[in-house]
């Protein structure tokens, strides 16, 4: 009876050793299996960001040109008035038409009068601050040069 009980008994440690390792090469392939899933997650994950990366950039692409272009209509319009035909007026005081008083002195010579008026009309557009009234009246006033 002791041989049965200690046949029994190394039956059943064997059992469950057995059953032991099938469970620890479960697990390991389980392990193996998720470590496997969460890389193909990853992957595809990084495949997303990689394409809202590219779309953004490509929106920011578009919207820099439509901006761009907008700002060349904009400049466009302001190049038709300075080459308009000169516009007929009362004269400015140069305070009215620029801040920084860029006006020649009363008495210059015409031909410095003239460069320096193309010159305050050149900064203006340069600043995109260019209203259509200070653009037509700069016309106005090169016109009327000797």
């Amino acid at each position: 009876m002791l041989l049965e009980e200690k046949a029994k008994q190394t039956a059943e440690i064997l059992a469950t050793q057995s059953l032991m390792q099938n469970q620890q090469i479960q697990q390991q392939i389980l392990i193996a299996e998720f470590q496997w899933q969460q890389e193909q997650f990853s992957w595809q994950h990084e495949a997303q960001v990689h394409e809202h990366t590219k779309q953004q950039q490509e929106l920011e692409k578009q919207h820099h040109e439509q901006k761009t272009q907008q700002l060349q209509n904009k400049k466009g319009k302001e190049m038709d008035v300075a080459t308009a035909l000169p516009v007929q007026g009362a004269p400015t005081p140069a305070q009215d038409l620029c801040p920084d008083h860029l006006f020649p002195l009363p008495g210059a010579k015409p031909a410095l009068q003239e460069q320096q008026l193309q010159q305050e009309l050149l900064a203006l557009r340069q600043k995109q601050y260019v209203p259509m009234e200070q653009a037509e009246r700069l016309i106005s006033q090169l016109g009327r040069l000797p």
